[in-house]
């Protein structure tokens, strides 16, 4: 029997956008992933911008990936006190799947920034790192990348696969948000829309997230 293969997925998600359903789509067909774990922040120590709340968050996440039956979202970093590191994340995860294939899957930005990651090493041995790659990005300028990062970390098992093409992003839609606040709620939902999948859209409008 072929052992599973998992993957995670984090995030702010705040809040999950089409973009994110369909990098998550993406890793789960190149991969070949028996299981995606959607894993909301809890204290990300790279962020500095207050979040929106853990439970909005997560319902939000749960909402978002619906339509990816592969996917499992997971509340393991709000559940834990202090600042969240990724190690911590996979060796819970790990802990319920002892034999599977593990891969981390990142945005092409965060590829560099891996050897200061908390336990990096130890990272890099217990899961590939499948890099999101954005359309018509330089692909031997990315190679090269992955290359400066394994002299730093031997151990790293880089893979590359192809992102969606997409603009959107969770900062435009916060803002955008904003900028048409003074617009009805049946008005702000028909452009949200466009960004977020329907369910989100209507969580967002019934809570009156991202307005102040």
């Amino acid at each position: 029997m072929k052992p599973l293969r998992i993957g995670i997925y984090g995030g702010a998600f705040d809040p999950p956008h089409r973009a994110h359903v369909g990098l998550a789509q993406a890793a789960v067909a190149q991969l070949g992933l028996d299981l995606l774990y959607v894993v909301p922040t809890g204290q990300p120590w790279m962020k500095t911008r207050q979040l929106t709340s853990a439970e909005h968050r997560l319902r939000m996440a749960e909402l978002a990936f619906t339509s990816v039956p592969q996917v499992v979202v997971s509340d393991c970093e709000m559940r834990r006190s202090g600042i969240t590191y990724t190690m911590d994340t996979l060796l819970t995860l790990q802990a319920q799947h002892p034999q599977a294939v593990w891969f981390l899957v990142l945005g092409q930005d965060l590829l560099p920034t891996l050897p200061r990651w908390q336990q990096a090493t130890a990272l890099s041995q217990a899961a590939q790192v499948a890099v999101l790659q954005r359309p018509q990005e330089d692909a031997p300028a990315l190679q090269e990348v992955a290359e400066q990062v394994q002299q730093e970390l031997p151990a790293l098992q880089v893979v590359f696969l192809q992102a969606p093409s997409s603009t959107i992003s969770s900062t435009a839609v916060r803002e955008g948000l904003q900028a048409r606040a003074s617009l009805s709620n049946a008005q702000r939902v028909h452009w949200l829309r466009e960004y977020v999948p329907e369910p989100v859209a209507e969580y967002i409008n019934k809570h009156h997230l991202y307005l102040d």
